[in-house]
């Protein structure tokens, strides 16, 4: 029987020869070809999530899991993946489509739709490695104590795939939170409340919308951290010099000195980094405000005694003195001593 023109047009546009069978290898015959147009679509629809019975009803695909990896070298993952999954292409395997899977997630009281199509179908997998690390419980302790590998995501369709991928980006950069979220700042603002007289002081809030808004809002807080900082570097420094004006006038004698600081902490025994930090200080042996307070009053009062020089009846008539008294003694003695002195001078 010859075939029309449209049916020869038809083949010829689905290439029936070539996806209808092949020759084999092994002995040279022609084989029917599984690979056929149907095949392929079939596989199709099941990557992009479409799985259907033979009468239509719809099933939803497997879950997605995930296995965890055992990172015994640093550039190889030792793990065993169960078939079909496979790394970058699709692993093919037969199921059976049980009665939960009929049941669509998005209703509600839908119940088990009725289906005479046979359950036995085909699924797809594929794994994808999760890039983003996360913290491992140690099981005797209960804590989070050591950081591993995300593992190795068990997926069935490419709908699954993206919203791995998604997950996984969300975790390591945090996408959700930085789409919009609020963060306090490094400032409090001044509190209005009329109720009390004593200024109150509250936390100020920053809000953000998208990474480009947050990288603003820390360009901002940097260059305000850093203008104060350089403010805070320029007041030490007038204080040191003032410091130091005030220690030449005292006359004493001055030296370097230092104190240690800790800066962090040692890797191997956990010690911390002690770090010198030097000024300028006075001399360990030089003598202190009291020494020259106590040395100036008695030459004051060997230079009193050798003006005066009071007998025994003077002395007792002195002590006797109160303290205006004393005081005004005091100042007509420097005063003679000063005309004194002038009218040596002269």
């Amino acid at each position: 029987m010859v075939d029309s023109i449209r049916v020869i047009e038809i083949h010829r546009a689905l290439e029936a020869d070539k996806y209808s069978k092949y020759i084999s290898t092994a002995n040279g015959n022609e084989v029917a070809r599984t690979a056929n147009i149907g095949h392929y679509v079939e596989r199709i629809a099941l990557a992009l999530g479409i799985n259907i019975l033979a009468d239509g009803t719809t099933y939803r695909p497997p879950s997605t899991s995930v296995v965890e990896t055992v990172d015994t070298d640093p550039d190889t993952l030792s793990v065993t993946v169960p078939p079909p999954y496979r790394k970058s292409h699709w692993g093919l395997q037969t199921m059976t489509v049980s009665d939960s899977m009929l049941i669509d997630d998005g209703l509600i009281n839908t119940g088990v739709p009725t289906t005479d199509a046979p359950r036995e179908v085909m699924y797809q997998g594929m794994w994808y490695e999760i890039v983003s690390n996360k913290f491992i419980e140690n099981p005797s302790t209960g804590e989070l104590d050591s950081i591993g590998s995300g593992g190795l995501a068990l997926i069935h369709n490419i709908p699954q795939l993206i919203r791995v991928i998604m997950d996984d980006l969300d975790k390591g950069l945090g996408l959700q939170e930085s789409g919009a979220f609020a963060i306090r700042s490094a400032e409090d603002i001044n509190s209005d409340n009329p109720t009390t007289v004593v200024n109150e002081f509250r936390p100020k809030i920053c809000t953000y919308e998208g990474l480009n808004s947050l990288v603003i809002e820390n360009s901002i807080m940097l260059s305000e951290i850093s203008r104060r900082v350089s403010q805070a570097q320029i007041s030490s420094l007038k204080t040191e010099a003032k410091v130091n004006g005030l220690m030449r006038i005292t006359g004493l004698p001055s030296e370097p000195h230092y104190f240690e600081a800790s800066v962090g902490k040692e890797t191997a025994d956990g010690k911390d980094i002690q770090q010198k930090i030097y000024y300028i200080g006075f001399a360990n042996d030089s003598p202190t405000l009291f020494d020259l307070w106590v040395t100036s009053q008695n030459n004051i009062g060997i230079i009193i005694g050798s003006l005066l020089k009071p007998d025994t009846e003077t002395t007792e008539q002195i002590k006797e003195l109160s303290d205006d008294d004393y005081n005004q003694f005091l100042q007509d003695l420097m005063s003679n001593f000063s005309s004194q002195v002038n009218q040596e001078n002269q």
